[in-house]
């Protein structure tokens, strides 16, 4: 399946036989055609990545986050998210860190140990 405005293709579904997968491509310049998501004949998903090596493989080539979970209200200002840097931040838009958490910690359910 292709789309196409005027001339130029932008966007095509296309399940592509001889490495038994299927991927969604698209032209935001109407030229070139860039592989948006993939998903591989062993169920592997690859999001701007046509080798995905887990079972979800986000390429991120750019400097926007990486992966985001907020809830309903958007932008979240305590999401979980991970930058293109590799920092992952839990309650936190901006994280500067490995690792960088809004607020407290508790690492035992009894709340024996917790940083504040």
């Amino acid at each position: 399946l292709v789309y196409t405005s005027g001339h130029d293709s932008v966007c095509d579904l296309s399940a592509i036989n001889n490495n038994n997968r299927f991927a969604l491509s698209g032209a935001s310049d109407g030229t070139t055609m860039v592989e948006y998501f993939t998903i591989n004949s062993d169920g592997k998903v690859g999001i701007s990545s046509s080798t995905p090596w887990g079972k979800l493989s986000i390429t991120n080539t750019g400097s926007y986050p990486s992966f985001i979970v907020e809830d309903s209200t958007s932008p979240d200002s305590t999401p979980f998210i991970i930058e293109a840097d590799g920092n992952v931040g839990i309650g936190t838009t901006t994280p500067s860190a490995r690792l960088n958490v809004g607020s407290g910690i508790s690492l035992c359910p009894e709340g024996s140990i917790s940083l504040e």
